[in-house]
């Protein structure tokens, strides 16, 4: 069975001449990628340096045979019955409405995905280089036998890609690198129908609205029927989606172990208390430091995205709007990408750099702790007492740095609890002097109408006391003049007027103070922020000087530690001098060693290099010996093809005189068939001419001329041995019509007669 498989796939083999020009490493000979970018290379490796010698066709009868021969009798059974299946299904797909689209990988300099029908169609389209594109569905009737090929490709493609996943899945799962026992395919299948069977036909009977089918809990000898109008395509491209989750989730979930296991040895390393540096943590590859990124090609493939759309007319190129918004999207995702990269190879070789130095920097630490170790002199109780000093008072102004921080984290927090104190607050204040200034104006308003009323009730009952005063005087005859009443009524009249007038200027004015004393306080709130801020400004300069102030101390003290290391070191360099120089005289010796025995080997090569020329002569002497039986091979097989072109030339001249002589014989055949006809017309005519006569007469005589027909017959056709057979039919059917004029001659007239011997012309074959 493993040697019949092989034969029977449709995975291109390797031929021996497309070792000669091998493909690059990521790139197959069927990828429509590799073929439109090295198409001599792919048809080299498919076909070979001569493609069109006829090779042996494929044993698949025999193939199959052989898969079949290591399997029992019910697994025969079985993998006839799937066998047979396959076309069932076929049918199946086409009869579906809805054809499937397999799953497919976007470029990512292609932004603008493909229709399905073109990922279907069109091969060529698809390249491997980015993101996943989403399982769809395209109706399409399957008239054409185009699209049925296009159908069925699809699906076939889908159901590829889910048995792919299917066994990267499993052998993830049982942690395998092969499923090759009847006790892993067990566990497979179970772990495989209770994690992606159930929950996908659970998923899709959720989009058909059949949930309620799939509540009960899953046994383990349940059947999982496929929910009612799912399509087979449906439950792969469900199935695959799956698959596709739960491996996205398994790399999700190894990307966070392997970041906690490396956070792990980063703080291990960390609290380790030797001076060595990690060994095999943060494992990357070597990076030069001269840097020089590649310059990627966005304008060029942006003006020829742009241009494929474009057409033309009269010296001027139009362009759809979808399509320039498909490539103003393909140009921000290819600026996007190359930011990208830069920012990512910029941070990776900084990072670099930044590494070596500390590492450089760290060595050099090391060292110098070293020296002072090994050169520092016997001290006495004053430098101990010195450098302890010195220690103390580097953790006084520690200690005091982290109280002024520790005092300003009070501050700021007191002053963070204040505003939010006071934006709690805030509103409630505000509403509260809304609500009073409110209510004094309702209450100024209140005493402003009452006055108002008041003074117009009082108005209202002096002119009815006028009124009355007059009428009373009218009544009983008084003479006094009423200009007075009348008078005093005006001037009350004005009086009002004025105070009413004075009232609203009044208004006025406490409206301007208002205004001023708002005014006011607006300016006094923001000189007094001000000042806060002034103040802020102030202290956060006395921070800095006293900040300075403590690093120039710390500078100084820096300063003159690197001082005496630097006189350490130029004593150091000074050893380092001696030590060169007797290097330097040791490495000569070894020179003078080392060119002597280049000398030596210089001789060998050239012995060696004679030696080579005499296998080289000898090489040569084969080799025209070799041609030699070349040519009288090639000789040979010239005189062979010689002797294979006469053999086919007497074989064609065979061919021309057998088909003379069909040819002759069918003519024979014609002429014989043409003399039946011209024997039946002479009967028809002797038996028009003696129906007049006597029955028995006639019918002697009809019987004697059938028989008379039917020898000429026999006689002219039995020349050729292909027309004895119809002329033994021919007597026979005249003698059978013969009879049956007899029996019928006495109850039919002529025309009838006539009838019935028209019916017996011979039919040729």
């Amino acid at each position: 069975m493993g040697h019949a498989l092989p034969m029977l796939s449709d995975s291109v083999s390797s031929s021996v001449y497309g070792s000669q020009l091998p493909l690059p490493q990521p790139l197959e000979p069927h990828c429509p990628q590799a073929q439109r970018l090295f198409p001599w290379r792919c048809f080299l490796a498919q076909h070979g340096a001569f493609p069109l010698a006829i090779c042996n066709g494929l044993p698949i009868e025999y193939c199959m045979e052989l898969c079949f021969s290591g399997l029992s009798d019910r697994s025969r059974k079985v993998a006839i019955g799937e066998i047979l299946a396959v076309p069932l299904l076929m049918e199946d797909v086409l009869s579906c409405e809805q054809d499937a689209v397999p799953f497919q990988l976007c470029s990512s300099d292609d932004s603008t995905p493909r229709k399905g029908k073109e990922v279907g169609g069109c091969d060529s389209e698809m390249e491997g280089d980015g993101s996943v594109k989403a399982v769809g569905c395209l109706s399409a009737p399957h008239r054409d036998p185009l699209q049925v090929y296009i159908a069925l490709k699809s699906f076939l493609m889908l159901w590829k890609q889910l048995e792919v996943f299917k066994e990267s899945w499993g052998q993830q799962q049982l942690g395998m690198e092969q499923i090759n026992t009847p006790t892993l395919y067990k566990q497979f299948s179970k772990l495989y129908r209770t994690e992606i069977v159930y929950p996908s036909m659970r998923a899709l009977a959720r989009q058909l609205g059949r949930e309620g089918e799939y509540r009960l809990p899953l046994t383990d000898n349940q059947p999982i029927p496929p929910p009612v109008g799912a399509s087979e395509a449906d439950i792969k491209a469900q199935q695959l989606h799956r698959l596709l989750e739960c491996t996205e989730g398994d790399m999700i979930m190894a990307m966070q172990r392997r970041m906690a296991r490396e956070l792990n040895l980063v703080i291990s390393e960390r609290a380790r208390q030797d001076t060595g540096l990690p060994t095999e943590l943060w494992k990357r590859c070597s990076m030069q430091h001269i840097f020089s990124p590649e310059r990627p090609q966005i304008m060029e493939n942006f003006i020829q995205q742009l241009m494929e759309g474009g057409e033309e007319t009269e010296g001027t190129v139009t362009f759809s709007r979808g399509h320039l918004q498909a490539s103003l999207t393909a140009l921000a995702c290819a600026v996007m990408g190359r930011e990208r990269n830069c920012f990512q190879a910029y941070s990776l070789f900084y990072e670099h750099v930044l590494q070596q130095e500390s590492q450089l920097l760290y060595h050099r630490e090391q060292d110098i702790k070293a020296l002072e170790v090994s050169q520092r002199p016997i001290c006495g109780a004053e430098n101990q007492v010195a450098e302890l000093c010195r220690g103390i008072m580097m953790e006084i102004t520690a200690l005091r740095t982290r109280l002024v921080h520790m005092e300003e984290d009070r501050r700021g927090l007191q002053q963070k609890l204040n505003s939010k104190h006071q934006h709690h607050y805030d509103s409630l204040v505000r509403q509260l002097f809304s609500s009073c200034i409110q209510l004094k104006a309702r209450l100024d308003e209140y005493h402003v109408r009452m006055e108002r009323d008041v003074t117009q009730l009082v108005s209202k009952v002096r002119k009815e006391a006028v009124d009355s005063i007059a009428r009373l005087r009218r009544r009983f005859g008084s003479t006094e003049d009423e200009e007075a009443l009348t008078e005093t009524l005006s001037k009350h009249s004005d009086l009002q007027s004025l105070q009413e007038e004075n009232s609203q200027l009044e208004g006025l004015v406490c409206k301007l103070r208002a205004l001023d004393q708002w005014k006011k306080s607006i300016s006094d709130v923001k000189l007094s922020s001000q000042l806060h801020h002034c103040r802020q400004e102030a202290f956060l300069l006395q921070k800095e000087k006293a900040t300075v102030k403590l690093m120039s101390e710390e500078e100084v003290g820096t300063l003159q530690q690197e001082l005496e290391v630097a006189r350490r070191a130029l004593m150091q360099c000074q050893a380092e001098y001696s030590s060169a120089r007797r290097l330097l005289k040791k490495q000569g010796q070894q020179l003078r060693e080392s060119e002597h025995r280049q000398v030596q080997e210089e001789r060998g090569r050239q012995q060696r290099d004679a030696l080579r020329s005499l296998s080289l002569q000898q090489l040569q002497e084969e080799v025209s010996s070799r041609e030699q039986q070349l040519r009288s091979l090639s000789t040979q097989m010239e005189q062979s093809s010689r002797d294979s072109q006469l053999q086919r030339l007497h074989s064609h001249q065979e061919i021309k005189r057998v088909r003379g002589q069909l040819l002759q014989e069918r003519s024979l055949k014609l002429d014989a068939f043409q003399q039946v006809d011209e024997l039946q017309s002479q009967v028809y005519n002797t038996e028009a001419a003696l129906s007049g006569s006597g029955t028995h007469q006639g019918r002697s005589d009809k019987h004697h001329s059938m028989t008379c027909s039917a020898t000429s017959i026999r006689s002219t056709v039995g020349g050729s041995p292909w027309c004895s057979l119809p002329a033994a039919h021919l007597s026979c059917d005249l003698v059978r019509e013969g009879h049956q004029d007899d029996s019928s001659s006495e109850q039919e007239t002529q025309p009838s007669t006539v009838r019935k011997c028209n019916k017996t012309r011979i039919q040729r074959p």
